[in-house]
Order: C-alpha cells, then structure tokens, then sequence
C-alpha cells in the first residue's frame, strides 16, 4: 500500500506520534517546533508544575487546619 508507511509529513490517515519538540499541523503534517513555541512549552510546563505544588501545599494545609485546633 502506498502511502501508508506514517512518514513524518505525509497526509495520509495514519498518524505519527509527536515527538517532544515536534507539532502536529491542522493537516496531519509533523514538523519541528520554533524556539519560541519551545520555550512557551517551557514556561507552560513550569507553570503547571507550580501550580500542582501549590495545589499539594494547600491540601496539606486543610488536612493539618483541624489537627491545630486542638493542641
């Protein structure tokens, strides 16, 4: 079958998995990201893990609220 081999760049209906510095196009295409989409991958990554430590901090404050009351 040609056409079917899931090359990077082709349009055909198998889809190639995404590496960590590629994007796939609205046509299926694969192509390498621009350094400003990497570092806006950089700084969305490091936001999100601030946000989940944030997130882990207040759940540990919630969980040790009720223990402080009653010391």
């Amino acid at each position: 079958m040609v056409g079917k081999r899931g090359k990077r760049g082709s349009t055909n209906d198998t889809l190639v998995p995404c590496g960590p510095d590629e994007v796939r196009m609205e046509d299926g295409t694969v192509r390498i990201m621009t350094e400003t989409e990497l570092l806006s991958r950089r700084i969305d990554d490091a936001t999100e893990e601030s946000l989940d430590a944030t997130r882990r901090m207040m759940a540990m404050c919630e969980e040790v609220s009720p223990l402080t009351c009653y010391t």
